[in-house]
């Protein structure tokens, strides 16, 4: 998420990559040291239904989309 912060015009005003950061933390605790490779669909439907059973079930789903943002940076930016 740092490459947010200080994309140009781009970047993300400070309350946005605090709130990113957060969503993106709660996945951390079941993904964080998983390789990037080794992380299925699965996996982050199981990190999502964790954060849901803790009563958070507004941020499980919008936890998904800096997810998905993370993911697709790597798929774009990662040699695999």
């Amino acid at each position: 998420m740092a490459w947010r912060k200080r994309d140009g015009q781009n970047a993300w005003v400070a309350s946005k990559a605090v709130r990113s950061e957060h969503l993106i933390s709660l996945f951390k605790a079941r993904l964080g040291r998983m390789p990037l490779t080794d992380i299925e669909p699965a996996d982050v439907l199981a990190a999502v239904r964790k954060i849901e059973r803790q009563g958070q079930l507004v941020s499980a789903r919008r936890t998904l989309q800096p997810a998905g943002a993370v993911f697709r940076y790597a798929v774009a930016n990662v040699r695999f």
